[in-house]
């Protein structure tokens, strides 16, 4: 048996940069913006990884090696989800990825390695725990992904 990537799905706005809500425009250094709900459960050929891709301007430069981190909110049984919000921080095991910033004052694009997607609908949470605030500029910081998975060849 030979296994190989499927092609990349769809690149998916996943948290919006601009006026409407959720958005990541503006995020305060230290707040946390709670996606819309990915449900990704319905399909018979489930996506089972998806690359991440933040792209994010502080307000003014940020610091070398600050952290933005990435947290999958899930629904396990569909309906209620476990804590973690705009107001609530996550549990720490549900940490999905690290981004780690670069001392300049333009735009960052950072990306992720192939993370597995959850098994039930999810929710992508975002914490900006660097020193610094994200632009008010609409369409500078947004959180999209591009889902695919494996097949037998």
């Amino acid at each position: 048996m030979t296994l190989k990537y499927t092609g990349l799905g769809t690149f998916t706005l996943a948290i919006a940069g601009g006026t409407t809500a959720p958005t990541l425009k503006n995020l305060a250094a230290g707040a946390n913006k709670i996606g819309d709900e990915i449900d990704l459960t319905g399909a018979s050929d489930r996506l089972l990884y998806a690359v991440w891709q933040l792209r994010v301007r502080g307000a003014s430069a940020f610091v070398a090696n600050e952290v933005i981190e990435l947290y999958f909110v899930p629904s396990p049984d569909g309906t209620n989800y476990a804590d973690g919000g705009d107001s609530v921080n996550p549990q720490k095991a549900l940490l999905a990825f690290v981004f780690e910033t670069r001392a300049v004052s333009t735009q960052l694009v950072l990306a992720t390695p192939a993370l597995v997607l959850p098994a039930v609908k999810f929710k992508p949470l975002v914490i900006n725990a660097t020193a610094r605030g994200f632009t008010n500029t609409d369409d500078e910081n947004q959180l999209h992904y591009r889902p695919f998975s494996v097949e037998d060849v």
